[in-house]
């Protein structure tokens, strides 16, 4: 017996249906085939959307950003939200994962069941031991191993702006705060970026503010 709401769960994106919604369309279309048929059709097109078969290596920047573009100060995150962190944690394990040195020191350890990449002129192997460091994208493009990759981009600041150009999806969370801040995401602009799916959620005793998973793909 299904439960409401629905969840169709594909490959790093999850899509929700309302048990409202399925309301509607079933009194419209009178039944239940029709229905089936309908969902059947908006998966194949989400499928399509998040474009699983990955023919090269591909870009994805991940990031918790507020009302005002804030992500981080003082090399610290901005809020609590339990249900962010389980999602990046679903989004990026079994991945490669790309940071800059700031943001490896703020987390001060390797990424368990990731395989953890920090591009930095400064830092050291013995400085992230666990990690992998390199010194340009060329040395990462140029991996073998990366090739079919999704690499999912995690910070900071600095690093966001360098792989926006780059990049073919942002997996965001947009948290509904503007906090002061002295780090920030860059602009999302709609001629660049088209938005493809948004969950909501609330905040409770685990997340600090209301916030969304908001899912976009680069225009071609």
């Amino acid at each position: 017996m299904l439960s409401w709401p629905f969840r169709f769960v594909v490959p790093a994106n999850v899509y929700n249906f309302s048990s409202s919604a399925i309301g509607k369309v079933s009194r419209f279309y009178g039944g239940w085939l029709e229905c089936v048929l309908i969902f059947n059709s908006i998966h194949i097109l989400m499928l399509s959307l998040h474009r699983i078969k990955v023919e090269d290596m591909q870009y994805t920047i991940i990031a918790a950003v507020a009302d005002n573009l804030a992500i981080g100060k003082d090399n610290q995150l901005l809020w609590h939200l339990s249900g962010d962190m389980k999602h990046f944690k679903f989004l990026t394990t079994g991945h490669t994962v790309l940071m800059g040195r700031n943001t490896y020191l703020s987390i001060g350890r390797p990424l368990p069941n990731r395989r953890n990449i920090i591009l930095s002129r400064t830092m050291k192997e013995e400085d992230a031991p666990g990690c992998e460091i390199i010194r340009s994208l060329d040395e990462l493009e140029s991996d073998p191993s990366l090739k079919k990759e999704e690499i999912f981009v995690m910070g900071g600041g600095q690093i966001y702006e360098l792989m926006m150009p780059l990049a073919n999806k942002l997996c965001l969370t947009r948290v509904h705060v503007s906090p002061e801040a002295d780090t920030f995401f860059p602009p999302i602009l709609d001629t660049v970026w088209q938005e493809y799916s948004r969950e909501c959620f609330s905040a409770d005793e685990k997340n600090d503010h209301d916030y969304e998973f908001v899912n976009y793909l680069k225009k071609k």
